[in-house]
């Protein structure tokens, strides 16, 4: 019995461990795409409308939409690191603020995802 009690809680631990790794997995992509300067990945992460604030623009838009505004800012400011300074999360969402290095200056970028689907992303100096 008090082996059946021993699997029972190593099981229950690591299928919790399991499911944060999976919950925090969308994260740990964006921050890699951010890194790598892999945009095209980067779409597949945004929501299907999604609230995206570059500098002093802002609105909501749909995923190609959102890729090319992100795109030109990304041609615009030669990024070379990406860098997480907070993480939070709900039971509804999560988000990250960090800082982006460009050949220009730094600029902050932070998103919110909810359902592992970036919902608003913002990049301000």
């Amino acid at each position: 019995m008090k082996h059946i009690l021993q699997i029972s809680i190593l099981f229950l631990l690591m299928n919790s461990q399991q499911a944060n790794s999976f919950a925090q997995s969308p994260i740990r992509s964006i921050e890699s795409c951010l890194n790598s300067k892999d945009l095209s990945s980067l779409v597949e992460h945004l929501h299907e409308s999604a609230d995206i604030s570059i500098l002093s623009s802002e609105d909501t838009y749909k995923p190609r939409e959102a890729a090319n505004k992100i795109a030109f800012f990304f041609r615009i400011h030669k990024a070379y690191h990406f860098e997480v300074r907070h993480k939070g999360s709900s039971p509804n969402s999560s988000f990250v603020v960090g800082d982006l290095h460009t050949k220009d200056g730094t600029y902050e970028i932070y998103f919110v995802l909810k359902r592992g689907k970036i919902v608003e992303l913002t990049i301000d100096q």
